[in-house]
């Protein structure tokens, strides 16, 4: 039959509905799942912070002079990007904290809702992940066609 080396996971059995050793290994994605969306969380949350105190930096200094009104027009749909950006990637790593929290309590408590909501999770993550794949292939393709473009104008000039 199965035979762990880690004795500390022989005692988890097969989880739910998985053989040990795909319960080992959802344990092992979870745990691992859930300490980059950890880090990832608290690392947005620091680039949020030092995005404020800059932005608000930046508009003292410069409020009061003529150049300031200018600044604060050019900083503000920035910060609404930025602020956008940082909710995607927190919402991408909280999918991606969710997948490792409940493949952990699955495979611990042989809970199979727990592991529909992991799986549902990282599907949702995955799908967000292809969407900006295609995105990103679009535009580098894009890219190549304006550089084959431009260096074939080249050419008859």
């Amino acid at each position: 039959m199965y035979e762990s080396s880690a004795p500390l996971d022989d005692r988890l059995g097969g989880g739910p509905g998985l053989p040990p050793a795909g319960s080992t290994n959802l344990r092992k994605a979870g745990k691992w799942g859930r300490f980059i969306g950890i880090v990832s969380m608290v690392g947005i949350g620091l680039g949020a912070l030092t995005a404020i105190v800059f932005g608000g930096t930046l508009i003292g200094i410069t409020g009061n002079s003529e150049f300031g009104g200018m600044m604060t027009a050019w900083l503000i749909p920035i910060v609404i990007v930025y602020g956008l950006l940082f909710a995607l990637m927190f919402y991408l790593s909280f999918l991606l904290y969710q997948f490792g929290n409940n493949a952990i309590v699955a495979v611990e408590t042989r809970n199979e809702d727990a592991i529909v909501t992991s799986f549902g999770s990282l599907a949702r993550l995955l799908k967000i992940l292809g969407i900006f794949t295609v995105i990103q292939l679009a535009f580098s393709a894009l890219w190549f066609a304006g550089i084959f473009i431009t260096g074939a104008f080249s050419l008859f000039q």
